[in-house]
């Protein structure tokens, strides 16, 4: 859990930390708190690293940097068929 809070940050992490704490802000001071539940989701999201803040998370897997979804086709045999 240390390394999760203290690693792998990036700036679409750091985003979802400001974008959590503005909606925050500005909820607490309209005193609207269901936004606020919604701002500390976005928070929550940015500081522990889950949902789309996560390395590699809301990734369709089309165009994934991950090598295990790469397939590299090296060589076809074919067969003749009589």
């Amino acid at each position: 859990m240390k390394e999760r809070l203290l690693y792998n940050w990036s700036i679409q992490r750091l985003f979802y930390v400001l974008m959590g704490l503005g909606i925050i802000s500005g909820s607490i001071a309209e005193k609207e708190w269901m936004g606020a539940l919604l701002g500390g989701y976005f928070l929550s999201m940015g500081v522990f690293a889950f949902g789309c803040a996560a390395p590699g998370g809301c990734n369709t897997g089309r165009y994934s940097s991950n090598a295990r979804q790469r397939q590299v086709i090296t060589d076809t045999e074919y067969e003749e068929i009589k």
